[in-house]
């Protein structure tokens, strides 16, 4: 693959592909305007200047939204931008789970809505590309996600919340390793990333992009790395896309069932800590109705083994079937939900181990569960 030239003026194409004579129609930098929020939940879709049901995080695992952008490049239909950054390394897992993403786009189409999907890849190569860029081949990224209904006709921020059921784990970077992630337009040819400035880097980005043509548009067969883009260095314009990603704490990762009755959401909203005693935990999806709400835990990773509740239905048990049932502090909690919070008490286990917690909800004891939350695996930090 070649590294080409982005011209900085506002009628110069990007010079692509396999020939010098073959060039990429308007891909100008203009200036980013009418800018508006919006946010996308996987259970109830778009909502302009709307907030998801639950705000990602709490971490931030990187940001390249460090000051303001000017310029955005236009992409045509099904052509794949993907950009690179590097996940600060921390704890002992060598793993980080992102559970939301916020990135910032144009769209010069007037039709109302497009559709595009958003790939996560573990590892990227300067001027290569992902290693499941596979020729000719659909790319099988570690996350996909299909994103119905983002507006056009203007400049947006959008938050994607992947709590509760769409999160991606993918590897910490050393120095010199990235992790890749694009947005491809599916419905649309008005698209575009908005782009950083110069002074404005995010943790192991690197002044370059690159694109994979999905439909054979440029180079004339479907699924071809075209190349790696950048925009020779001028000021207002670093081939850097504008994005962040959030995420669980340090060492913390969720496992789900699909089961009838897994229908609480179980979120860590700190790291485990040996020095403060306890991790805060979240519950989310509490059915109404007073109930009693206890908390399974063991030492160990989690499992998962699937048992009966309340009339017969199912739910996932996601610690050994011989696990403890531990009220939560203070004793049951009786209340009618949606939400509620406690905390773990970790303070008695060694910096290092592994353990694993659940919620459940119960009538009148165990036998009588209703609803359970996803498990959450963590290490205790120092």
């Amino acid at each position: 693959m070649f590294r080409s030239i982005i011209i900085s003026a506002a009628v110069a194409g990007l010079v692509a592909g396999a020939s010098a004579q073959q060039q990429m129609p308007a891909g100008s930098l203009q200036k980013v305007t009418n800018f508006s929020y919006g946010s996308y939940d996987f259970n109830s879709g778009f909502a302009v200047n709307g907030g998801s049901n639950r705000a990602s995080g709490p971490d931030v695992l990187f940001s390249n939204i460090v000051c303001p952008a000017y310029y955005y490049g236009l992409a045509g239909l099904k052509q794949e931008w993907m950009d690179e950054g590097g996940m600060v390394i921390r704890g002992i897992s060598g793993e980080q789970e992102v559970n939301g993403m916020y990135w910032e786009y144009c769209n010069g189409a007037t039709l109302g809505y497009f559709n595009a999907v958003v790939n996560i890849y573990e590892d990227t190569v300067p001027f290569v590309g992902p290693a499941v860029w596979i020729p000719l081949m659909p790319s099988f990224a570690d996350c996909v996600y299909g994103i119905l209904g983002l507006p056009d006709n203007g400049c947006w921020g959008v938050t994607l919340d992947l709590s509760c059921g769409a999160e991606c784990v993918i590897p910490q970077n050393a120095a010199g390793t990235y992790f890749g992630w694009s947005v491809t337009s599916i419905t649309s040819a008005g698209y575009g990333p908005i782009l950083g400035v110069q002074s404005c880097t995010g943790n192991g980005t690197e002044d370059l992009f690159e694109m994979r043509d999905w439909n054979g548009a440029f180079i004339g067969t479907i699924y071809t790395h075209v190349g790696t883009f950048w925009f020779g260095g001028v000021l207002k314009s670093r081939a850097d896309f504008r994005v962040e990603f959030s995420g669980s704490p340090v060492d913390v990762q969720s496992v789900y069932g699909v089961e009838a009755l897994d229908t609480m959401c179980l979120q860590a909203d700190e790291a485990a800590s040996k020095a403060d005693g306890a991790m805060s935990v979240t519950v989310e999806g509490a059915p109404a109705g007073v109930a009693s709400y206890f908390m399974l835990g063991h030492l160990g990773a989690a499992a998962s083994v699937v048992l009966p509740g309340m009339g017969g239905s199912l739910w996932t048990l996601h610690l050994a079937p011989t696990s403890s049932v531990v009220p939560l502090p203070g004793g049951p909690k009786m209340l009618a939900g949606p939400t509620f919070g406690a905390s773990v008490p970790v303070g008695l286990t060694t910096v290092g181990t592994t353990v694993t917690i659940q919620v459940v909800r119960a009538m009148s004891g165990a036998a009588n569960l209703t609803a359970a939350s996803n498990g959450l695996q963590f290490t205790v930090q120092p």
